[in-house]
C-alpha cells in the first residue's frame, strides 16, 4: 500500500517526491543489499574456487605494478587483462579466505554503489536534456535498475563481479565527464575512472564512443573543450589496447569455416565464398542484438548456460525489423530536437556492442550470456521510465501507466530473488543449467559437482551418460568427461579402473594435459609406496607430458617437485616447487610445495 501511494504521489506530481537527493540515494541502496541478500549464503560456483585462488596467487607472488604492466606474452588471444578485477579478489581472499560470504557481500556492495551512481548520472544526464520531473524519472529509472532480473547472473555469481566493478567506474567516469563542463578536474577523475573500468572488463572500451554520442547529440556540435577530452579518453583507449595485445592479445572476431555454419549462414562448402563470411558476421550480429533485447524486455526466463543465440529465419527477419523500428525512432528523434531518445537507443547500442563481438569469438565458453547485460540494462531502464512518464501525459493512461509501474517493480523483484536459489551451490547451479541445452559441458560439470559433494555414484552416473547420449560434444568434453570420471574412480579406490580412464581421456584428445597429470600421480603414488624408480620415471614423463601441452600448468611442477625431492635432489625440487608456486597453487598443494621449499 505504501509503494502504491509512493507511485500515485510520483505520477501526479512533476515536482520531486523526496526532496533531499542523498536521502534517494541511501534507499536505493539499501534496496539494492536487500533484494541480494539471499545470495550471501551462497557457495562457490562453477569455477569460482580455482579461479579466486588462482588470482590470489597471482598477486602474493609479485607487484601491482607488473600486474598493471605486464610482460609480453607469447601466447596471444589465451589471457585475460583484468588486473583491477583481480587485485579486488586478492584482497577478498586476504579478508576471508575460503568463506564465500565475503565475496558475494562485496559483490552485493558494488552493485548498490551502481545503482546509486546510477541515479545520480540519470539526474545530470535529464538535466542536460531539459527534461521535466527529472527527479523522479531518475529515481524510478534506478529502481527497475536495481530489481533488474537479468543482474542476478553478475552479482550472485563472485567471477560475475568483473561486469558490475567496471560498471561502476564506468558510471564514475561518465559522472566524472558531466561535471567537467563546470571544473576541469573532473577531467582527471574521468580518465582514471575510465582505465579503471577498462582494467577491470574489456566492456569499457563503449566509453569514449558513448562520450561521443552524448556530446554531439546534446550539444549538437563539438565544443573545444569536448573534443580536448575525447582526445584523452581516446588515448587512453589506445594505451589499454596496447597493454591488452602485449598481455594477451585482442578478442577478435574468429570468422572461418566453423563460425560461418555455427551462424547458420552456410556451410563448409561455401568457405571460399566471402559474402559467406560477411552475412554469417552480419547475421550473428542482429541475432546477438534481438537476444539482448528479448532479455532486456522480458526477463522472465533464465538460462545459466546459453551454448548458442536463437538463429532461425523468423528471428533473423524479427531482429532486421526491430533495428528498422528503432533507427526511425533514432532519426525521428534526432530531426525533431528530442535528442535525448536518440541518445538513450545509441547509448544502449553502443554498450551491447563489446557484448556482440564476444559472439563472434571463442574467447567466452558462451556466446551470449545474461550477465552481458549489466552495463546495458542502464540505458535501458532510463529509456523505458522515460516513455512510461511520456505516456502519463495522456490522461486516459495515468492509471495504466501506474499499474504497470506497479507490476514491473514487483515482478522484477519477486523474480530477482526468485532467481537467486539457482546460485546456492554448483549442484543446483548446473542442475539448472542442465535443463535445456544439448550441450554437453552443463551435464558434464553437473557430474564433476557429485563428484565433488562426494555422490559418486551420482557422479559417474550422469557423466557416462554425457558419453553416451547425443549431447552436443567435441573431442575436448568427451575428454574432460573421462577426466572426471577416473577421479571419481580413484576416490572409490578403484586406481586401475581410474588410470584406463585416464588412457582413454589421453587417446581422445592427446594435447588434454590433466589426464597425464593425474595418470603421473597413480604412478608418483606406486613410486613413493615401493620406492620404485621406475614408477617414479613413468610419472616424471607423464608430468613433463602435461607441462608440455600447458606450460603454466602449477600441478605438474609440483608433481615434479615431489619426484625430485624423493631422489634426493633438492635444487631441482625446490626450483620446480618455487614453479608451482608462481603458477597457482591452491590449498592444500600450496602448502606441499612450502614444505619442498623449506627442506
Amino acid at each position: 500500500m505504501l509503494f502504491c501511494l509512493f507511485a500515485v504521489n510520483i505520477f501526479r506530481m512533476d515536482r520531486p517526491l523526496i526532496k533531499n537527493n542523498l536521502v534517494v540515494a541511501a534507499i536505493i541502496f539499501i534496496l539494492s543489499v536487500l533484494i541480494y541478500l539471499p545470495s550471501v549464503n551462497n557457495d562457490f560456483v562453477w569455477d569460482d574456487v580455482i579461479q579466486i585462488k588462482k588470482e590470489y596467487y597471482k598477486f602474493q607472488n609479485r607487484s601491482f605494478f607488473k600486474a598493471l604492466i605486464p610482460r609480453a606474452s607469447k601466447n596471444k588471444l589465451k589471457s585475460y587483462y583484468r588486473p583491477i578485477s583481480q587485485l579486488s579478489i586478492y584482497y577478498d581472499y586476504k579478508i576471508w579466505g575460503d568463506n564465500s560470504l565475503g565475496f558475494h557481500l562485496t559483490n552485493i556492495i558494488i552493485n548498490a554503489v551502481c545503482s546509486v551512481l546510477v541515479f545520480f548520472l540519470f539526474l545530470l544526464i535529464l538535466k542536460k536534456f531539459g527534461i521535466r520531473a527529472r527527479e523522479n524519472i531518475a529515481l524510478f529509472s534506478a529502481l527497475i535498475f536495481a530489481v533488474h532480473p537479468m543482474h542476478v547472473e553478475s552479482v550472485s555469481w563472485i567471477a560475475g563481479r568483473t561486469d558490475i566493478l567496471s560498471t561502476m567506474f564506468f558510471l564514475a567516469a561518465f559522472l566524472a565527464h558531466i561535471r567537467s563542463d563546470k571544473k576541469s578536474i573532473y577531467i582527471i577523475l574521468a580518465s582514471i575512472f575510465f582505465y579503471l573500468a577498462l582494467l577491470s572488463k574489456e566492456v569499457a572500451v563503449a566509453f569514449p564512443f558513448c562520450i561521443l554520442a552524448y556530446e554531439y547529440i546534446s550539444n549538437k556540435r563539438f565544443k573545444n573543450g569536448s573534443l580536448f577530452r575525447l582526445a584523452a579518453y581516446f588515448g587512453i583507449l589506445i594505451l589499454y589496447l596496447f597493454l591488452r595485445y602485449r598481455f594477451g592479445g585482442v578478442i577478435v572476431p574468429e570468422v572461418n569455416n566453423d563460425f560461418i555454419e555455427r551462424a547458420g549462414a552456410g556451410s563448409s562448402a561455401v568457405q571460399d565464398i566471402g559474402f559467406m563470411k560477411y552475412f554469417a558476421v552480419i547475421k550473428t550480429m542482429f541475432l546477438s542484438y534481438i537476444f539482448y533485447f528479448y532479455k532486456l524486455i522480458a526477463p522472465f526466463w533464465f538460462s545459466s548456460f546459453i551454448s548458442n543465440y536463437p538463429k532461425s529465419a523468423f528471428m533473423f527477419i524479427l531482429s532486421i525489423l526491430s533495428f528498422i523500428a528503432l533507427f526511425y525512432v533514432f532519426i525521428i528523434s534526432y530531426i525533431k530536437k528530442s535528442g535525448f531518445k536518440a541518445f538513450c537507443i545509441l547509448w544502449l547500442l553502443l554498450v551491447l556492442g563489446p557484448s556482440v563481438i564476444i559472439s563472434f569469438s571463442r574467447v567466452a565458453t558462451t556466446p551470449v550470456a545474461e550477465r552481458y547485460l549489466y552495463l546495458p540494462i542502464a540505458p535501458f531502464s532510463l529509456l523505458v521510465i522515460f516513455l512510461f512518464y511520456k505516456l502519463k501525459e495522456y490522461k486516459k493512461m495515468e492509471q495504466l501507466v501506474l499499474i504497470a509501474m506497479v507490476l514491473v517493480i514487483f515482478v522484477f523483484s519477486f523474480l530477482t530473488v526468485y532467481r537467486q536459489g539457482v546460485w546456492q551451490d554448483r549442484i543446483s547451479f548446473w542442475s539448472d543449467a542442465s535443463k535445456n541445452t544439448k550441450d554437453a559441458v552443463p551435464h558434464i560439470n553437473l557430474g564433476m559437482a557429485y563428484i565433488d559433494n562426494n555422490d559418486l555414484d551420482q557422479g559417474i552416473q550422469i557423466l557416462e551418460s554425457s558419453l553416451n547420449s547425443d549431447l552436443k560434444t567435441t573431442s575436448l568434453m568427451k575428454s574432460v568427461a573421462l577426466n572426471n570420471l577416473g577421479i571419481a574412480y580413484l576416490k572409490k579406490g578403484q586406481t586401475s579402473k581410474a588410470k584406463q580412464v585416464f588412457l582413454d581421456a589421453v587417446e581422445e584428445n592427446p594435447r588434454f594435459y590433466k589426464s597425464y597429470y593425474h595418470l603421473g600421480i597413480i604412478y608418483l603414488s606406486y613410486g613413493i609406496k615401493k620406492n620404485a624408480e621406475k614408477e617414479l620415471g613413468i610419472a616424471k614423463d607423464y608430468f613433463l607430458d602435461a607441462i608440455k601441452y600447458n606450460k603454466r600448468y602449477a600441478r605438474a611442477y609440483l608433481g615434479l617437485a615431489k619426484i625430485y625431492h624423493q631422489y634426493g635432489e633438492p635444487d631441482k625440487a625446490k626450483k620446480l616447487a618455487k614453479l608451482a608456486l608462481r603458477y597457482g597453487l591452491i590449498a592444500p598443494m600450496d602448502q606441499q610445495a612450502i614444505f619442498i621449499l623449506n627442506q
